[in-house]
């Protein structure tokens, strides 16, 4: 679980990562992120995830993506050399996109391939 000093919490700060941010996508999943401040260089970012009621209309269905994301995002930060990329980023939004027509695209392995890849190309840019 994250911790609250983790978590992007106010509707102000997630359209500020997209709005000012930069954006990378994937086949299901968009991150928006912003660079650090220099005053918060030693900290992890602040992270949101978001699932619209596009993607399916059963709050169950769009929970069970955003619990599989958290872990997947948890578990990434877990590795000190992976944790210390994500100090670069300020705020990070985690989105995801598409519907709920195939239920292997959102299966766990799947997104956690798709966004490891997508957090080591925020890195390269």
């Amino acid at each position: 679980m994250l911790s609250k000093s983790e978590r992007l919490k106010y509707r102000g700060l997630f359209l500020q990562a997209y709005e000012k941010g930069k954006k990378l996508s994937s086949a299901n999943l968009i991150i928006n992120y912003t660079p650090t401040r220099k005053d918060h260089e030693h900290r992890l970012p602040y992270v949101g995830f978001t699932v619209t009621k596009k993607f399916s209309k059963k709050a169950v269905s769009r929970n069970l993506i955003k619990r599989r994301l958290r872990e997947i995002y948890r578990l990434y930060r877990m590795d000190t050399t992976k944790a210390q990329r994500l100090k670069r980023i300020g705020l990070l939004v985690i989105a995801v996109r598409g519907t709920l027509s195939d239920e292997n695209k959102w299966s766990y392995t799947s997104l956690k391939t798709q966004l490891e890849d997508l957090l080591n190309r925020v890195d390269s840019n």
